[in-house]
């Protein structure tokens, strides 16, 4: 245990701060030893972070013919009386074939071709606040006073 400063300049007369086997050896076996404990932390850090990335990632497959759901890139417009929020999120489709990896080629459940999507803009079920199915949902409209009108009432959400 050091207490003061002088006690410092004891322990490095004495090499006693200083790893001493290491002095010893020859140069290449100092480079030796470096390269494995780099190697060794290089493998730690490539666990830690391959755990955090890896929670965040989910591998799926699809199949030929799998129905999956694609995600909808709907844009409001004024114009045209549409509100996006208002829209579908998701349409039912098959997969044609697999272009890669992560890319699909889908077709609808008609047989019309629908192009190649990323795997991220697919999904097996779709997500949904509540059961929503098909052009049943029930949209509240202004104030708690205003009844509650289904899709087909409204043309502006059909679009």
């Amino acid at each position: 245990m050091f207490t003061n400063g002088a006690d410092y300049a004891l322990a490095r007369k004495l090499s006693s701060l200083s790893d001493n086997e290491i002095f010893l050896l020859d140069t290449s076996d100092k480079i030796r030893l470096m390269r494995e404990k780099v190697k060794g932390k290089l493998h730690e850090a490539y666990e830690t972070n391959s755990a955090r990335y890896n929670k965040r990632i989910r591998a799926i497959r699809f199949r030929p013919g799998q129905e999956v759901y694609k995600r909808n890139f709907i844009l409001s417009d004024f114009k045209n009386n549409i509100n996006s929020k208002f829209c579908k999120k998701f349409t039912k489709c098959r997969v044609r074939k697999a272009l890669g990896n992560n890319v699909y080629l889908l077709e609808s459940l008609a047989g019309k071709s629908l192009g190649a999507w990323h795997a991220k803009t697919l999904s097996s079920r779709v997500f949904h606040l509540g059961d929503l199915s098909g052009d049943e949902v029930q949209v509240v409209r202004g104030g708690s006073n205003q009844p509650k009108r289904s899709t087909k009432d409204l043309k502006w959400l059909t679009k």
